[in-house]
C-alpha cells in the first residue's frame, strides 16, 4: 500500500505515530498492529531496504492508523448492533477522505430518510386508525383538531371497521420498516467493508 504524503521516516519515528494514532484502540489490539510492522519491517530489511524506503512503501502512518480504527469500528457495529455503532462506523469512515463524504454518507442518508419516511407512514396510519375507530365508538369528533367527512361522521359501522383496517396497516408497516431497518444495518456494515477494501488498494 502507498499512500501521499509521507516524509522521510524511520523506522522508529513510523512506529512512533503509529503508536499516538492508535491511542484509541485496545491495549493488545495496538501491541498486535504494532508487532506486524516490526516484523514487516524484519523482513523488508532483509532484502536490502532501508528504513526511509520501508516507510515510504508502507505510507502515511496516520492514514493507516485511521484505517485500522475504522476495521475496528466496523467488527465492534457488526458484533453489537447498535445506532451509536453503525453511526460511528459511517463517521469514522467518512474521516477517510473528502471522497468518502459523497460515497458513504450520501447512500447512508438517502436510506436513512427513507426508513424515516416509512416509520413517519406507519405511525401517521396508526394514529388516523386510531381516530377512525374512536370517531365510531364515540360518536363524531369533528373539531378544532379533527375534521371527520361527513359521511364517515354519520356511518360508525363503516367508520369502525375501516379504522381498524388503517391501524393494522400501519403496524403493518411499522414491523416492515423494522424489518427494513435490520436489512439496511447489514447492507451499511457490507458496503463499509468493501469502502475500506478499495482504499486500502489504492
Amino acid at each position: 500500500m502507498s499512500l501521499k504524503g509521507v516524509g522521510k521516516l524511520n523506522k522508529k519515528e513510523f512506529k512512533s505515530v503509529m503508536k499516538k494514532e492508535l491511542s484509541g484502540l485496545p491495549k493488545d489490539e495496538r501491541e498486535d498492529i504494532l508487532l506486524e510492522y516490526e516484523v514487516h519491517f524484519s523482513e523488508e530489511s532483509k532484502k536490502g531496504k532501508s528504513e526511509e524506503v520501508i516507510c515510504k512503501e508502507l505510507g502515511s502512518p496516520k492514514e493507516l492508523a485511521k484505517m485500522y480504527k475504522v476495521n475496528v469500528l466496523i467488527q465492534e457495529a457488526e458484533d453489537n448492533v447498535s445506532t451509536n455503532n453503525i453511526l460511528r462506523a459511517v463517521l469514522a469512515s467518512i474521516g477517510l477522505g473528502l471522497f468518502n463524504l459523497i460515497l458513504v454518507l450520501g447512500p447512508f442518508l438517502g436510506l436513512l430518510g427513507l426508513l424515516v419516511g416509512i416509520f413517519a407512514a406507519s405511525l401517521g396510519l396508526v394514529f388516523v386508525g386510531l381516530v377512525l375507530f374512536a370517531d365510531a365508538l364515540f360518536g363524531p369528533l369533528n373539531s378544532a383538531f379533527v375534521q371527520m367527512p361527513y359521511v364517515l361522521a354519520i356511518e360508525p359501522l363503516f367508520t369502525g371497521p375501516l379504522g381498524v383496517g388503517i391501524f393494522a396497516i400501519g403496524i403493518l408497516i411499522f414491523i416492515l420498516g423494522i424489518v427494513f431497518g435490520r436489512l439496511i444495518y447489514r447492507l451499511s456494515i457490507k458496503y463499509l467493508k468493501f469502502n475500506l477494501k478499495m482504499i486500502k488498494g489504492k
